[in-house]
């Protein structure tokens, strides 16, 4: 979702007031890959944000038991440590099996956005937001969470 439209979306508006974000991805991220392998931590250690913003758990919206990512959901919370963060819920493209549940439960203190109502224009994959779609969703965050 980052490099479809969400980040640079988010990164737009951050930009716009003055501030810098610091995009990054893997193909095919999983909450466990953030968990146990140590670029999240190594990333915070060179960036020292102030604000992290978090939008993982697409890949594992159909797990037929998502409960077995809420040791993960945590541990990358851990790993944030005292930095305010916001997670940014997946937009499910087809019926998911609770893992907004889990990622709602398990990523506090981390606010939580919602994304599961949020209509807006995707990819023909169905499931990656275009460039417009991430605007769209981008500006819902802000609107939520950062805009004064």
């Amino acid at each position: 979702m980052v490099f479809s439209g969400l980040g640079f979306s988010l990164k737009r508006l951050v930009e716009h007031r003055g501030a810098t974000m610091t995009l990054t991805t893997q193909r095919n991220a999983t909450t466990v890959m953030y968990n146990h392998e140590p670029q999240l931590g190594e990333l915070l250690e060179s960036v020292d944000p102030d604000v992290v913003i978090i939008a993982l758990g697409s890949n594992e919206l159909f797990l037929p038991s998502p409960e077995m990512r809420e040791g993960d959901i945590k541990g990358i919370v851990s790993i944030i440590g005292e930095r305010p963060c916001v997670w940014i819920g997946p937009n499910p493209w087809a019926i998911e099996k609770g893992m907004l549940g889990v990622l709602k439960r398990s990523s506090a203190p981390c606010r939580y956005f919602d994304s599961s109502k949020l209509t807006f224009e995707h990819q023909q994959d169905g499931v990656h937001p275009t460039l417009r779609g991430g605007g769209t969703w981008a500006n819902a965050v802000w609107k939520k969470y950062f805009e004064h």
